[in-house]
């Protein structure tokens, strides 16, 4: 570095760089930017955020009293209201409807004014049956808001029973499970079967096995169909358990319900070109007793 002489003054135009940039006085000059222009400032109003959770909370509270609001209703329309109040029942049988039955009638106004959602279809088709055996299927349906419908279907009717004690006889109507429908009544389309007791069979009371009654039935078709004779009627008797059917011809045949009834059947049928039963008169034919050779027939002509 070079050494100046005392008392002389620096040339200002030799001012070191160094000392240029270190000096807090020098001024910089503001160049103008042509990308920025200057202008006034917009005022923007900043409107209070909610918060997330808070918004969600809200939401969520609102559900619930909606859900607590629909479920008040609904506990009120179901258990203190009368809207679903029964009013009115309909008995159906065969797509047309049943006024005339009295005690069905009876347990229905039972449930007047009962709630219809509470209601119990199988308790009250069992308290049917109980009423009402011949019914062979119940069917309890709900019509909301106020009404009952029963359908039901009846055990089919199988035959004509002609009860007989002491000499005195009342017809009846039997179904397939051997209860007795109707009484003082007959249908001519359907078998006949005399049943001699010592009691008087009442109406609305089973007094038959269905084994037996189909046994006596399937007897008088079975004869039909074999020997091609029609008949009138299958006389019962309870105590000796075997049945004797009336022919068109006028003789009886007597069968052993104990016993099978084809084989008894086969019997006659085997004997039929030793034994004219379609032009013979005869009084009866027995083919409850057996022989050696299971083929014993016992008849009695007509005197």
């Amino acid at each position: 570095m070079a050494i100046l002489p005392f008392g002389k003054k620096k040339k200002s135009g030799t001012t070191s760089r160094i000392s240029e940039l270190r000096s807090p006085y020098i001024k910089k000059p503001i160049l103008p930017n042509k990308f920025f222009k200057r202008g006034k400032r917009k005022k923007t109003l900043v409107m209070p955020t909610i918060q997330p959770k808070t918004a969600k909370k809200a939401k969520n509270t609102l559900i619930i009293m909606v859900v607590l609001a629909i479920l008040g209703g609904i506990i009120y329309l179901i258990g203190f209201s009368h809207f679903f109040d029964i009013k009115s029942w309909e008995i159906d049988e065969d797509n047309a409807k049943v006024t005339n039955d009295d005690a069905l009638n009876n347990v229905l106004k039972n449930e007047k004014n009962k709630n219809l959602i509470f209601l119990d279809e199988t308790q009250l088709s069992n308290q049917i049956k109980t009423l009402h055996p011949e019914f062979q299927k119940i069917v309890v349906e709900k019509v909301f808001p106020q009404k009952i419908v029963v359908q039901i279907e009846k055990y089919p009717i199988v035959a004509n029973i002609v009860n007989v004690v002491q000499g005195i006889q009342k017809k009846f109507l039997i179904n397939s499970e051997g209860f007795l429908t109707d009484e003082n009544t007959e249908n001519q389309e359907m078998p006949y079967i005399k049943v001699f007791t010592n009691d008087v069979y009442t109406v609305n009371t089973t007094v038959m096995d269905q084994d037996k009654l189909n046994y006596i039935l399937n007897a008088i078709n079975q004869f039909q169909e074999m020997f091609s004779m029609k008949i009138l009627n299958a006389e019962y008797y309870v105590v000796e358990r075997e049945i004797h059917l009336q022919t068109e011809k006028g003789f009886m045949v007597w069968i052993d319900m104990q016993k099978d009834l084809m084989q008894q059947l086969n019997k006659l049928k085997k004997v039929l070109p030793k034994l004219d039963i379609y032009h013979t008169a005869l009084d009866y034919i027995d083919l409850r007793i057996d022989g050696t050779d299971n083929q014993k027939v016992i008849y009695k002509p007509k005197t």
